[in-house]
């Protein structure tokens, strides 16, 4: 692709064609990648541990033998305080990181509360506790914050803009629940409360689902596919950072035989169109696809666990109607189950 600049000077127009022609082969699919790790308050000490060993300690030394893999990291606070208390190789980790500019870190609501169930003074204070001690710990406050089981309200665009939050992240799902389509997921979007701008990110299902349970090959091959469609594209994943070792069968399956190394291998060999990026970063680089205003809910499985179970036998009775038809995926998005405060 090029444009015609007129000029008196053929030479002057093909370096301009040149030029533009560069600045599109250059194009890269920015590629987020953000792991969630919580445990939660009063969890035994074992579990903190195990945890700490089998996950959150070993993806951090994966992550660290490639320089260039830059992701985002949420820890919940309640993690943060066992982590400072048993395992300060973690911090020393942490830190290393993020002032290598590798990892950003996220904030939230310290204990892990969901927002919209709590007082609009306890969500600020629980917010801003977090963004402090990041301050404190790592010398920066958070420019994101996670949303615990990504329960959205639309009242929390002002509540995270108000504890100084730029942008949080939520599943596709929300997204598509408010109308948008797969095609139009490849970016960021704004929205606001009372006056005050948030910007959100959708997080993809499907490379949720990929990550780290199918072949590197058919991951890479998904990112390709964005790629190709859009080469200015947004490929995200955050999710849960223990299945990277905790979860049944995932630290033999991730480090013992190395799918971990494998994917970040792979990603090094494509580093022509895929480049690593973080939140922040995106937020400064690439303008909003525009304001949306999404709807109350979670992620899709919690509307279906909220149900009362009477309700929850018609759900799976219409959704598996769907699924039977291989139609579920295009109808889901209105196909919901459950949400409320009470049910938070």
């Amino acid at each position: 692709m090029g444009f015609i600049v007129r000029s008196n000077s053929s030479n002057n127009y093909i370096k301009a064609i040149l030029k533009w022609n560069a600045i599109d082969v250059m194009s890269k699919l920015k590629f987020i990648f953000g792991v969630h790790n919580h445990q939660p308050v009063g969890n035994f000490d074992f579990v903190f541990k195990e945890a700490s060993q089998k996950a959150y300690l070993p993806f951090l030394d994966m992550a660290a033998r490639y320089p260039w893999f830059r992701f985002t990291m949420h820890n919940s606070g309640c993690l943060w305080e066992w982590l400072e208390a048993n395992c300060p190789e973690y911090f020393d980790k942490v830190n290393a990181l993020v002032k290598a500019g590798q990892v950003e870190l996220m904030g939230g609501g310290f204990y892990e509360p969901v927002l919209p169930a709590i007082p609009e003074n306890d969500r600020r204070g629980q917010l801003e506790m977090m963004s402090g001690y990041l301050k404190d710990k790592f010398g920066k406050s958070p420019d994101g914050a996670w949303v615990a089981e990504r329960v959205w309200e639309p009242c929390l665009a002002s509540t995270l803009a108000g504890a100084g939050i730029k942008y949080t992240v939520l599943d596709d799902y929300h997204f598509k629940c408010a109308g948008k389509q797969e095609k139009d997921l490849a970016g960021h979007y704004l929205t606001d409360d009372q006056g005050k701008n948030l910007s959100v990110f959708p997080i993809s299902q499907k490379l949720r689902y990929l990550i780290p349970f199918h072949d590197v090959d058919e991951v890479i091959g998904h990112l390709r596919e964005l790629y190709d469609s859009n080469n200015n594209a947004l490929a995200i994943i955050a999710d849960d950072g223990e299945k990277f070792g905790i979860w049944p069968g995932t630290f033999d399956h991730v480090y013992t035989k190395g799918w971990l190394k494998r994917f970040l291998d792979k990603l090094s060999q494509n580093l022509d169109w895929i480049e690593l990026s973080t939140f922040s970063e995106a937020l400064k680089e690439i303008s909003p696809l525009g304001r949306i205003y999404l709807p109350t809910g979670s992620y899709a499985e919690m509307g279906e666990w909220v149900l009362e179970p009477e309700s929850e036998s018609v759900y799976q009775e219409l959704a598996g109607r769907l699924k039977a038809e291989n139609s579920y995926q295009r109808y889901s998005p209105f196909v919901r189950g459950g949400s409320g405060e009470i049910i938070w």
